[in-house]
């Protein structure tokens, strides 16, 4: 029974991780200035397209909007360690839905961003409406190279350690808190 949840559950956490990067971008970019920024989940050549105009923002503000996505799976992947950390987590919010949460949003776009990014370069500066070959680490590197005047090779230095360095984080905390959240409750004294 166990893993026939696990497994129906996989479509709903995905479509909710997805759902949670296309908003991350909104956000930020309507935080940033663009009150007409949306976004698409599929349709017209784009699958999870960041609909913005680029060119009405700063290089530095294209690189939030650009690392908004990510940012907003981050965020859910907090969340999740911290549930996962919950002593008191009511029996509705089970650990192995938890891990799942964790695991799709940590492999399934935050790995997936550095696997996108190694394969497909994208310059910056392109119309709205990229399509398929639109990858945020790209596009973020590339604003962040003409903001600061680094090389690219340079600002995707600093992105992989920077994503080395979440990583590790998240493996400790997630260590962390299985153990927390797995520990029985110690009694009032």
């Amino acid at each position: 029974m166990l893993t026939c949840c696990v497994v129906l559950a996989v479509p709903v956490v995905t479509a909710i991780m997805v759902l949670t990067h296309e908003v991350g971008h909104t956000v930020v970019a309507r935080l940033l200035g663009d009150g007409r920024a949306t976004f698409r989940i599929y349709g017209h050549d784009c699958i999870g397209c960041n609909l913005y105009d680029s060119q009405r923002l700063s290089p530095w503000s294209n690189v939030a909007v650009s690392l908004g996505g990510l940012w907003g799976t981050m965020l859910l992947t907090v969340l999740g360690v911290i549930a996962l950390a919950w002593r008191r987590r009511p029996r509705w919010l089970p650990r192995w839905l938890l891990f799942e949460v964790i695991v799709i949003c940590f492999a399934g776009d935050f790995v997936w961003q550095f696997i996108q990014a190694a394969e497909i370069p994208v310059p910056a500066r392109e119309p709205v409406g990229w399509g398929l070959g639109y990858t945020d680490l790209n596009a973020a590197t590339s604003f962040a190279s003409q903001a600061s005047g680094w090389s690219h090779d340079a600002v995707a230095a600093v992105g992989i350690a920077f994503g080395c360095a979440y990583s590790l984080a998240l493996m400790l905390a997630l260590r962390w808190a299985s153990r927390r959240g797995a520990a029985e409750a110690e009694p009032a004294s």
